[in-house]
């Protein structure tokens, strides 16, 4: 049901097959003209200071070009956009979300332009493949499988593992329908998780998701989880959800050292996790658990663990787009800079979607997805909420677009 998507070249000499194959794409979104941004202060989010008084020019989906305008001639027929010093970032990643189709829109108008879907379901498909054909718009999507768990499960199309001989029928089916990942969802007996980790292990596809309630989450850090989410298993590892102090600092320390061996990302996702802290248990409780589960994404920060930025939009407790600005700030409350936590929902977002030689920055040869802000989000995060302009997949959006698609 499901292709995976074809590596696409990343160099100058990959490049060309793509720009030729990428016109159907441009006519799709209804303007195949060269697009160029004049003037435009470019803010990579890599560490490299600002680049003002910059032309972008960008052909069939894709960044030809970056020079000083004032030397850069735009080519025949080209649409030219004058920013005039605002800021261009790349496009944005929340790299936690739900119901993509309902919520497109609202991604889109703030600037999100590509998505991890954590769990997948038809809908999401078929938008996900129409957008790569260039017949819509969206954001980039990559999906996780629909959750592998125990019964009663929790949400639709749960893939359930009822004993371990059905764990190696479920693995080769959704592997063969084309996830990306597998996910892990949290009611999944040890020898269960074990069976799922070690035969995905055997096919090559590797496992996302929640640590099960009866897996420590030293040992799904061994077994080679490759993100988790929600820090799942660590409060319970540190008993930190709600006795302050809220952790023993020397066992936190080691399992951030178990993590960075393990080679493990985190999606926190600390926004909702307050959220219904407050709505279950109170406002004295959910400070509890917020100061906890930040003093964790810290000590995850400064010991070199890699982090994602994450929402869980599309279960109807955070908004969906607006969300991922609160999550960056948590980030930021948590102690990791602004700057840092821009690039996580950037670069390292595409470093890894295994996409970082064509998505999270600006240069040639990288597909434009690109967001145009009047400040520097690295300075000022509230510029972010409403940007100036967008160019998805090539084609410029302006802001009264970007407006109207947040309200929908």
């Amino acid at each position: 049901m499901m292709e995976r998507r074809r590596a696409a070249g990343t160099g100058l000499v990959g490049l060309l097959p793509l720009l030729l194959a990428a016109p159907a794409v441009a006519a799709a979104q209804g303007d195949a003209r060269p697009l160029v941004l004049v003037d435009a202060t470019i803010v990579s989010l890599t560490g490299a200071p600002p680049l003002g008084g910059q032309s972008i020019v960008v052909q069939s989906g894709r960044i030809v070009s970056i020079s000083p305008s004032a030397t850069t001639t735009p080519p025949a027929g080209s649409r030219v956009i004058a920013l005039r010093g605002q800021v261009v970032i790349p496009g944005l990643t929340d790299m936690h979300v739900h119901n993509i189709v309902r919520d497109r829109w609202q991604l889109l108008g703030h600037g999100i332009t590509a998505v991890r879907g954590m769990w997948g379901v038809p809908s999401q498909v078929a938008l996900r493949d129409s957008v790569d054909r260039g017949e819509t718009r969206g954001p980039w999507i990559t999906l996780a499988s629909p959750g592998l768990d125990a019964r009663p499960g929790s949400w639709p199309l749960t893939q359930f593992i009822d004993s371990l001989g059905d764990v190696e029928p479920a693995v080769r089916r959704l592997k063969g329908e084309g996830w990306a990942w597998l996910k892990i969802y949290s009611r999944l007996p040890l020898a269960a998780y074990d069976s799922i980790v070690a035969t995905a292990r055997g096919l090559g596809i590797r496992t996302v998701g929640h640590v099960p309630f009866a897996v420590p989450v030293e040992h799904a850090l061994e077994s080679g989880q490759l993100s988790i989410e929600h820090l799942s298993g660590y409060g319970v590892a540190l008993n930190q959800f709600y006795d302050p102090p809220g952790a023993d600092t020397s066992r936190m320390l080691d399992l951030v050292r178990r993590t960075v061996r393990a080679g493990t990302w985190n999606c926190p996702t600390l926004t909702i996790i307050g959220v219904l802290a407050t709505r279950n248990e109170g406002e004295a409780t959910a400070g509890r658990v917020i100061a906890n589960r930040r003093r964790l994404v810290a000590a995850l920060y400064r010991g070199g663990a890699r982090l994602l930025i994450g929402t869980d939009s599309g279960i109807d407790i955070v908004p969906a787009g607006s969300a991922l600005i609160e999550e960056i700030n948590q980030f930021v409350l948590s102690g990791v800079p602004l700057p840092v936590a821009l690039r996580m929902a950037t670069r390292d977002a595409a470093e890894f979607l295994g996409r970082a030689g064509e998505r999270g920055t600006i240069a040639p040869g990288m597909i434009a997805d690109l967001l145009v802000l009047d400040g520097d989000p690295s300075r000022d995060l509230q510029v972010l909420r409403t940007p100036a302009g967008l160019v998805l997949h090539g084609a410029w959006i302006p802001a009264d677009t970007l407006a109207a698609w947040r309200r929908r």
